[in-house]
């Protein structure tokens, strides 16, 4: 290494987890890990390894970050001369606000986001700190997880890069006569503040990172010959390249900002050797080197190559070509102390055992995806699984006795716990009980791990690539990819044999065992033996092999797959036995188990308590799913950027489409549909089969049981032999069983047993003779079913309705639609058949589309009684939304048989708010015919929506002092003091809109204005909703503008309405508190409900209504005059400012339109989540004029005169 950086130093962060999960960005990490490669190669840029410090995951935290920068201080001040060099790299989010700059670690709480975001000026002033000579420092932020651009974060972290001048405050700048000297600071930041940093097309390193590491290497002295790469090359390359990748990739504008106060070598060029005359710079993507040209000396019992030479530890073995195994020393050394040297030679030992891993490592190295349909017997799709894989997170379990703390990395314990508990706490986490860590890492948690965790959730991927990291690092002699994909920090000469074993097959083996076996023939270290050797694997190791080094215990990683796929329990607890007999008395031995959650939670399959328990959590959006589309379709495509981003970018939002329908069918609550890698996998296939996921939920799920019926998991051909069937016979098994199943309802139609389902199923002739296959077949992978412990269930309830719904009409619906209609009908309320009924709907339209329209068109005219009317229609309309192409006239025919019956006092007096207020977000969706989209969404009828309020000379607002006890007595409280009055006010006549202004209505607005309104969610809601966060300006501009369409809009010249605006001169406005109480109460006087004085919440949308949410205008009855919604639903914002009674409309102060921003005034009416107290015609609150509350809308009047 060249003595100029020999001291030189690199802290590299990478924030790519984060506690709020939608600041994560997993895709650093690998910018990260490639600069640290590149970095600490001596064919590269020569540092020493033991002077550069990776921060990633926990360790990105604020606590970490700055313990990495006292880190970095220390290193350089241990350096006598001071003659170093440093690097500083940060990856992740960079934030605004308050014109303040911010960087985002690890421990970020967005509920104090001032507090646990680090400021960029205190960053700064730990980097000034710092003392080396030569100072570089790198920002990229940021580029959003898995995405191409930064703005695909979520809106808190869309804002500019830190601005590099904060680094460079002129009081510490280096003076000229240093920078002569070589010495200086520069900071290349990736992008000028208000852009954004991109990925690569491919996805596999930031823009910025891959040139920054391309300049390391030689590509920015296109000359050649210099040995050592300066600031100054670094920042005029980045400039160049990073700007034209940017606009080629993506259309767009990226351009690096460097400032520098002096030019100097940051590292060497290709081990110091510079880019020779003609030789091509290499490829950042591509692999690095063999690590065997090191320049440096050695003592004790190291080894060094030179020159292409072959560098061996002490005793290594060099095994065949260029495949050194650096770790053989221990395995053979264990293997030969276990046979006291009676064995082949250590030569030929080392020989065989590198053919095993290159074995293990070819069977470990992809993910097949099965079940896509292709033409001419072409092969699977591969997808390799060093770029494929991604990481999920887990969490880990406390063992029994244990102490209550958060899990840390080996060795640092002390200090990250401190911060950990803090954070936990902070958060509302009870301290220390359990803790996230990404499951890739999990090998540092101890030597007996249990991963465990739903169906398909990726525990047996996990192993696998364990099994494959650790085989690669093995045949290569290197740490690598083992140290930055499984976090282990161990030499590679410590490295352990991993070895594979499924569970299922050993239980399959000690079945076929003879009676007479010997007992040491049942053992798991004999099975692993025979598995592994004596089937015709590709090398040759003594039989006793992997026997002896389990024995010995030393430097093996035992991965034992799938514990819950032991087919009964009795054999599951043999099977434990086994593990557990094995692993006893041997501490050094590293056992990881998979087992699924409720297996092994039974007593048959749970370890013992020296078992650390690591539960895999469910998957998120932008951390797990995005990656791992992307990385799929990177593999499937890899030549064809482009078309790799469109493909994965349709896929995910096909995904986020289908979660969104379920949220919006289900509730904001309903579990995710796609939870687990097993249903990605499927939409993937699925969406490679069929070019696009299908529009029809139905028909996804058809294709995916198809695609899970043909897959096969298994790994060895036993297996699939066992496993081969009827995948269509299936299908209709497990369709039957899951009607069967659906039939106990909600509570006990989940899970069946093994004696019931063989009853349901034996029921019928043509299932009897593959019954056992087919439960033999739940029991293993690759079937809609699993089997939990002697119980069964589908894995995942969508699969069991699409079964209920596929038997519902190739069963009962075979000979009619009659008798379909027939079982629906006393089913149609219950929600436990809901989602088969929507799925029979999908499932007919894609097999015959004019039958399923007339099963909508009768089932939406079905229902005896109001909530079986409702449920029928509103099912009806939402199978017609989500299929695509049902036609204007069946959506229509729902749309008006919804309005009948919102408009039928029968149906709405025996129906249930949530039923109707359903159905109303249906008839929004399809297309509301009570409002005129040819007039700006205004109801459709002569008077424009508006209804006359005669004048009235004795109107009395607000409840008088001698009614106070009894209205209180209803109500259930006191009535407040500020709504009592006893004195009558004339009303003059007034026209008052008989709904709240609807989303439709504003939208039109917005869209007329262009005004910039608020808050955006205002919008948010379907159509016929009444809008809701507005300001009082706001609604004071709508009404301004609708008065400006009736004077000018030629649609509705006609109107009496708009003549009176034209001709008469009165004005659109809102209310005043006084006519809004007048028309609220229609015409009962002294009424505390606008229907009287009986407390009912099926006539206004209150608290005790249960709809817990806004409702579509006019699912409740209206008041006499023919108004809906006056109570409840949504408060309503009148002219009138919050002053006492009497109410005095002369007072210029009342309805003073001009008065302060800080004045208060009056809301009416109450709202969807207020007690019956607040939803009356009486009760008054006051809002200040800037306030958008999600409960805050308004109504129109017209009246006679300008307002004041």
């Amino acid at each position: 290494m060249s003595p100029r950086f020999a001291n030189a130093c690199a802290l590299l962060i990478a924030v790519d987890q984060n506690k709020e999960a939608s600041a994560a960005l997993p895709a650093v990490a690998a910018d990260a890990r490639a600069l640290r490669d590149v970095l600490v190669h001596p064919a590269r840029c020569g540092y020493a390894p033991d002077k550069l410090r990776l921060l990633t995951g926990a360790e990105s935290s604020r606590q970490g970050l700055f313990d990495g920068l006292d880190w970095l201080a220390d290193e350089l001040a241990a350096i006598p001369d001071g003659d170093s060099t440093a690097i500083l790299y940060f990856s992740g989010h960079g934030h605004v606000e308050g014109g303040e700059h911010y960087l985002i670690p690890y421990d970020l709480n967005l509920r104090r986001m001032r507090s646990s975001a680090i400021r960029a000026a205190d960053f700064a002033d730990a980097v000034a700190q710092l003392t080396p000579r030569r100072l570089l420092v790198v920002l990229d932020c940021c580029h959003a997880a898995g995405m191409a651009v930064k703005q695909a974060a979520p809106a808190p972290f869309v804002s500019a890069a830190i601005p590099p001048a904060l680094f460079l405050p002129e009081a510490k700048s280096l003076t000229a006569g240093r920078l002569a000297s070589g010495a200086g600071r520069a900071v290349l930041s990736s992008c000028q503040p208000g852009e954004y940093s991109y990925l690569r097309a491919d996805g596999r390193m930031s823009i910025f990172t891959y040139h920054l590491i391309e300049a390391l290497t030689g590509h920015a002295q296109p000359s050649g010959g210099a040995p050592e790469v300066l600031v100054s090359d670094l920042a005029s390359y980045l400039r160049r390249s990073v700007r034209q990748s940017a606009r080629a990739q993506h259309g767009t504008e990226q351009n690096p900002v460097p400032q520098l106060t002096g030019n100097f070598p940051v590292a060497l060029v290709l081990g110091g050797d510079g880019l020779g005359k003609g030789q091509a710079a290499p490829d950042p993507l591509a692999p690095l080197p063999p690590a065997v040209s090191w320049r440096a000396t050695v003592s004790g019992s190291g080894a060094i190559a030179q020159a292409g030479g072959i560098a061996l530890g002490e005793g290594a073995t060099q095994v065949g070509g260029d495949c050194t195994i650096v770790s053989g020393t221990q395995i053979v050394h264990n293997y030969y102390r276990a046979t006291a040297g009676s064995a082949p030679s250590k030569e030929d030992i080392a020989r065989q055992v590198a053919g095993y891993l290159r074995w293990l490592q070819e069977r470990t190295q992809s993910i097949e995806l099965r079940g896509i349909e292709r033409a001419g017997g072409a092969a699977v799709v591969v997808l390799p699984i060093e770029t494929a894989y991604v990481p999920l997170r887990a969490r880990s379990l406390p063992r029994f006795g244990d102490a209550p703390q958060r899990i840390g990395k080996p060795g640092k314990a002390g200090r990250q716990r401190t911060v950990e508990l803090e954070d936990g706490a902070a958060a509302g986490e009870p301290s220390g009980s359990e803790a996230d860590i990404a499951l890739n890492e999990v090998l540092g948690l101890g030597h007996r791990l249990a991963i465990i965790g739903g169906p398909g959730c990726g525990k047996t991927t996990v192993l696998l690539h364990m099994a494959w990291a650790l085989a690669s690092s093995l045949l290569a002699g290197r740490p690598e990819p083992a140290r930055s994909r499984l976090d282990l920090t161990m030499a590679a000469d410590e490295l352990p044999l991993p070895i594979f074993v499924p569970l299922a097959s050993f239980a399959r083996y000690r079945r076929h065992l003879p009676a007479a076996a010997e007992a040491r023939e049942k053992t798991l270290a004999h099975f692993i033996s025979w598995h592994l050797i004596s089937r015709e694997a590709p090398f040759d190791l003594p039989a006793d092999f992997f026997v002896r080094l389990l024995k010995e215990g030393r430097n093996v990683l035992l991965l034992l797959d799938g514990l819950d796929e032991v087919a009964n329990e009795g054999e599951r607890a043999e099977v434990r036995k086994s593990v557990e007999n094995l692993v006893a008395g041997r501490d050094a031995m590293r056992v990881v188990v998979t087992c699924r959650t409720i297996a092994y939670r039974s007593g048959s399959a749970a370890l013992g308590a020296d078992f650390r328990e690591i539960r895999v959590q469910a998957l998120e959006h932008a951390q797990h799913i995005a990656p791992m589309v992307r990385q799929a379709y990177a593999c499937i495509h890899p030549q064809d950027p482009v078309r790799r981003l469109e493909r994965a970018d349709d896929l995910l939002t096909g995904i986020q489409r289908l979660e969104a329908d379920r949220r919006r069918r289900l509730g904001e609550n309903a579990a995710a549909l796609v939870d687990s890698p097993l249903m990605v996998r499927l939409l993937l296939i699925v969406h490679l089969n069929n070019r696009a996921l299908p529009e029809q939920r139905a028909d996804l799920f058809d294709k995916a049981i198809n695609a899970l019926l043909q897959v096969d998991y298994g790994r060895d051909e036993s297996d699939n032999r066992e496993l081969s069937a009827d995948w269509a016979l299936y299908r209709d098994m497990a369709q039957q069983l899951a009607f069967r199943m659906h039939q106990q309802g909600a509570d006990q139609g989940r899970e069946i047993e093994e004696p019931a389902l063989r009853a349901i199923l034996r029921a019928e002739p043509e299932f009897r003779p593959r019954l056992d296959d087919f439960v033999r077949h739940a029991r293993q992978r690759g079937s809609v079913l699993e089997e939990r412990d002697g119980a069964y269930r589908f894995l995942h309830l969508a699969l069991q309705e699409f079964l209920v719904a596929r038997y519902l009409s190739e069963v009962i619906g075979r000979d009619s639609r009659e008798a379909m209609l027939s079982f629906l009908a006393e089913r149609i309320e219950d929600l436990w058949w809901r989602e088969p009924i929507l799925l029979l709907a999908g499932y007919q339209a894609t097999h015959a589309a004019r039958s399923a329209r007339e099963l909508l068109r009768a089932l939406a005219a079905s229902g005896s009684i109001g909530d079986a009317q409702f449920s029928a229609a509103e099912l009806a309309a939402t199978a017609a939304i989500e299929w695509r192409d049902s036609g204007e006239a069946l959506r229509a025919e729902c749309a008006r048989r919804i309005v009948s019956l919102l408009s039928n006092a029968e149906a709405l007096a025996k129906s249930q708010p949530v039923v109707r207020a359903r159905a109303g977000d249906r008839l929004a969706q399809l297309g509301d015919p009570r409002f005129d989209a040819q007039r700006f969404y205004l109801p459709a009828d002569g008077m424009l929506g508006f209804v006359r309020i005669a004048a009235d000379p004795a109107f009395m607002i607000g409840t008088r002092r001698q009614d106070a006890a009894r209205v209180a007595k209803i109500i259930g409280r006191k009535v407040d003091d500020d709504e009592i009055n006893d004195t009558p006010t004339q009303t003059p006549e007034f026209y008052i809109a008989r709904y709240p202004v609807t989303v439709a209505q504003f939208r039109a607005f917005i869209e007329a204005t262009g005004l910039a309104i608020g808050n955006g969610d205002a919008l948010a809601d379907v159509d016929s909703r009444p809008v809701r966060r507005v300001s009082w300006h706001e609604a004071q501009a709508w009404c301004d503008w609708l008065h400006e369409m009736l004077k000018t809009m030629p649609e509705v010249e006609g109107s009496p309405i708009a003549k009176l605006v034209r001709e008469n001169g009165w004005q659109v406005a809102l209310p005043s508190e006084l006519e809004w109480e007048k028309a609220a109460r229609g015409n009962l006087s002294g009424a505390v409900f606008p229907w009287g004085n009986d407390v009912d919440p099926n006539l206004a949308n209150y608290a005790d209504s249960q709809i817990h949410d806004s409702s579509v205008v006019g699912c409740f009855t209206g008041n006499a005059f023919g108004l809906f919604d006056m109570v409840g639903n949504v408060r309503e914002w009148t002219r009138s400012l919050y002053l006492d009674y009497p109410y005095d409309p002369a007072d210029p102060k009342r309805e003073n339109l001009n008065a302060d921003d800080g004045a208060e005034r009056v809301v009416r009416g109450g709202a969807w989540f207020f007690h019956r107290a607040g939803a009356r015609c009486t009760s008054r609150h006051r809002l200040r004029l800037g306030d958008r509350f999600v409960n805050l809308g308004f109504r129109v009047v017209l009246r006679s005169s300008p307002v004041p």
